[in-house]
């Protein structure tokens, strides 16, 4: 899933046009949200990560900064809600 985000999801994303960048952006770290019932896979993480990542590259570049910051908000709380739920990533 990693490679598939990383490699597919992100750059596929970053050809489009404003504002498909900062939506698919906001997307990634929805779903990194939505999938923390399965906190087990450890796709909170790499979609949360892929949000932020892609909202980070947004923030000069789209005219309307609010959703490429929603997006690395979303994504940061995926990933701290994704290690308050799993205890087994700490050890």
């Amino acid at each position: 899933m990693t490679l598939a985000v990383f490699a597919w999801g992100v750059p596929s994303a970053l050809d489009l046009d404003e504002p498909g960048p900062s939506n698919v952006a906001f997307l990634l770290s929805g779903l990194g949200v939505l999938t923390l019932v399965l906190f087990w896979t450890g796709l909170p993480a790499v979609l949360g990560a892929g949000g932020i990542v892609l909202g980070r590259t947004q923030l000069e570049l789209a005219e309307d900064r609010r959703v490429p910051l929603a997006a690395i908000r979303v994504g940061g709380a995926a990933i701290a809600l994704y290690l308050l739920v799993s205890p087994t990533v700490l050890l």
